[in-house]
């Protein structure tokens, strides 16, 4: 992976994976307001948008995993499933 940035707004990061302009985001606290039309435009163009054990990601989900691509969307789970488990539950 290169660098990572985040805007701070996970509707707008989820709008630039959808444009190629982002490769990947994740939020251990998605809102479905915040995600629902970012995680939709990400899957009709081919992306990726799972919960951390790698299940579509749901309206009820609360971890969001968002890549372009299946390959980077599962690097990103292999990095964060360590990290989530010494988070606070939400």
């Amino acid at each position: 992976m290169g660098e990572a940035r985040a805007t701070g707004a996970l509707g707008f990061d989820l709008a630039a994976i959808a444009l190629g302009e982002l490769d990947a985001r994740f939020s251990f606290a998605s809102r479905s307001f915040d995600s629902a039309a970012g995680a939709f435009l990400i899957r009709s163009l081919g992306g990726e948008v799972t919960d951390l054990a790698g299940r579509p990601w749901t309206l009820n989900s609360r971890v969001l995993i968002a890549a372009r691509s299946r390959l980077l969307r599962e690097e990103l789970i292999e990095i964060l499933q360590p990290i989530s488990r010494i988070l606070p539950q939400y």
